[in-house]
């Protein structure tokens, strides 16, 4: 049997991702095959620098044939279930507010311009400055920034507009730590805590010297995570859950696949062999 990797190489850590998941296949006796998306439809290289991350929503028709073609011969694989390409795990604010449960205030760049919203009208639903503006399709807090002031807000946006970047705009939420929480078919696997430092960002830096701990969450946060899971296509995820400096937390982003390298060197707990007897154990002909 042929476990299968559908990967997008522009990913940060997807080279350490796939050396776990090709040794968990190894011990399983399985044929490891790695497929970067790009070798699916070469266009999405020149698509993928400016528009939305999750790639394979993006793949035409043929391109998603052919895939489907690939998983069909007695494969397994990260996307196991064809309907997670079009599921709208993507959505994941709106989702956040369809359960009842808090999350970061967010407007779309698409919102944005949809309805001709003025900044000053977007700080103030966000609840003032400072507030977040994050460019969509990057990793380990690139371009994540903190707008202090509306006269930086619109220097950035004029920027971020004449370069055609996706964005968002998000309440800027104080924490002391960021959770990483890795769920496999709706269970909690493992998870880590990394400590803010100087920068707000807390998954940014050097990953030698960044301050990070093992951490047994709580069952309120379980829970909470368990709700938002349990509405979602996706059978991997990695969330991130911060911690506020009131004694609140929230999710503020679901990361479908996730980067679980770290969280697996650290805990002890083999991730990549707990995904791939799920594949197993629920395997689907397409």
């Amino acid at each position: 049997m042929k476990l299968i990797i559908v990967y997008n190489p522009t990913t940060y850590g997807y080279e350490e991702r796939l050396d776990l998941f090709k040794k968990a296949a190894e011990n399983k006796g399985l044929q490891f095959v790695p497929i970067s998306f790009f070798d699916l439809d070469d266009r999405l290289k020149i698509k993928s620098l400016n528009s939305f991350p999750h790639y394979l929503i993006r793949l035409g028709y043929s391109t998603r044939h052919k895939l489907v073609e690939t998983l069909s011969h007695n494969t397994i694989s990260e996307f196991d279930n064809i309907f997670t390409f079009f599921s709208n795990d993507i959505k994941f604010d709106l989702n956040l507010i369809r359960l009842g449960l808090r999350g970061l205030k967010t407007i779309s760049k698409k919102f944005f311009k949809l309805y001709d919203l003025s900044l000053e009208s977007i700080v103030d639903h966000l609840g003032d400055f400072p507030i977040v503006l994050k460019r969509s399709g990057l990793s380990k807090g690139e371009g994540v920034f903190k707008v202090d002031n509306i006269e930086q807000l619109k220097h950035m946006i004029n920027l971020f507009d004449v370069e055609n970047y996706n964005y968002s705009f998000k309440e800027f939420y104080p924490h002391h730590s960021q959770g990483r929480y890795i769920t496999v078919d709706k269970k909690f696997v493992a998870g880590h805590l990394n400590i803010v430092g100087d920068d707000f960002r807390s998954n940014v830096g050097d990953n030698s010297i960044r301050k990070r701990k093992n951490y047994e969450f709580e069952q309120d946060v379980k829970d909470y995570v368990s709700k938002i899971d349990s509405i979602l296509v996706a059978n991997f995820s990695g969330y991130d859950i911060l911690f506020g400096n009131d004694g609140s937390f929230l999710a503020c982003e679901k990361n479908s696949p996730c980067n679980f390298a770290m969280t697996q060197n650290m805990t002890g707990i083999n991730i990549a062999e707990v995904f791939i007897d799920s594949l197993i154990a629920n395997k689907k002909m397409l």
